[in-house]
């Protein structure tokens, strides 16, 4: 029987394809020569752990704003300081302004002279009432009528 030509030259390859394998698989060195990698090797213990690391450098603010005042005046007192984060109403510091007090006192002068006119308009309607009632009482024809009964 003859087999066509590949299938022939089959078991022949396989046997060299295994004598290479088992050839490349094997090392030449022998068991003694082989060298264990070395590993440094430290005893443990407990030590505080610290690291410090100096550097230069510049703190930047995360926004930078600027604030002026409504009036020039002088500052009496300042609440905060540079770097301190603030919010939206909070007061920064008070100013004194002597022009402006001067004229909170006088605004202050005139209302309370606006309350005693008042308070004066007040009493004078409250005379003209009474006086009316008299002067009414007084001159009404009805009340000068004579009753029955009354003499």
């Amino acid at each position: 029987m003859s087999l066509p030509f590949p299938v022939r030259w089959l078991p022949f390859g396989f046997l060299l394809l295994l004598g290479a394998l088992s050839t490349g698989c094997h090392k030449s060195q022998s068991s003694a020569q082989i060298t264990l990698p070395v590993a440094p090797v430290v005893r443990v213990g407990r030590t505080p752990l610290s690291n410090r690391l100096d550097v230069a450098g510049e703190f930047l603010p995360f926004q930078e704003v600027e604030i002026h005042a409504k009036v020039a005046g002088y500052i009496r007192k300042i609440y905060v300081d540079i770097g301190d984060r603030v919010h939206t109403g909070q007061l920064l510091a008070e100013l004194e302004v002597p022009e402006m007090t001067a004229q909170v006192e006088g605004a202050q002068a005139v209302v309370q002279r606006s309350q005693e006119d008042i308070l004066s308009a007040r009493s004078a309607v409250a005379r003209t009432l009474a006086d009316y009632a008299a002067l009414h009482a007084a001159f009404d024809p009805s009340s000068r009528l004579p009753t029955p009964g009354r003499d």
